[in-house]
């Protein structure tokens, strides 16, 4: 697992995330029913996300919710990879807009689409700071086409 994310890392550089253009565009505020995360800790990344993502057919927007706080030092960028086979291969599905602090996408459509059913993915919440790149997080997600 440790060599497929440092794969990730060296691969998706910001020239080649701005290939996958998201089609929602970053929304200043707060998700509906969530609160603001207050006081991030310089240095820190921190954002809310759906880990359940729905999408009532492949061409429609799913629920991803993504938050940014308004108090994070950093835009951060995410980018959502279908988990294949043994676990260690990933196939990127969808990549956010960068989303500056106090902004979220509480919906959006995939960049690549997928067939009815449950998908087991990982994301990458990507920090960059002037433009530079400095840091992630990452963790895993489901993705659930119904129709």
């Amino acid at each position: 697992m440790i060599l497929a994310i440092a794969v990730a890392v060296e691969c998706f550089t910001p020239g080649i995330v701005w290939l996958f253009t998201p089609s929602a565009k970053g929304e200043y505020g707060i998700l509906a029913g969530y609160e603001q995360v207050d006081d991030v800790p310089e240095g820190e990344i921190r954002f809310l996300i759906n880990d359940n993502v729905v999408f009532e057919d492949d061409g429609k927007k799913g629920t991803f919710m993504f938050q940014n706080p308004e108090s994070c030092q950093y835009s951060i960028q995410f980018a959502v990879y279908e988990i294949i086979g043994d676990g260690e291969t990933e196939n990127l599905i969808y990549t956010s807009p960068m989303l500056a602090p106090g902004q979220f996408v509480a919906e959006d459509k995939l960049t690549k689409k997928l067939k009815k059913g449950t998908y087991d993915c990982v994301y990458y919440a990507r920090a960059y700071l002037d433009g530079e790149y400095k840091g992630e997080r990452h963790g895993k997600l489901t993705v659930n086409v119904l129709d």
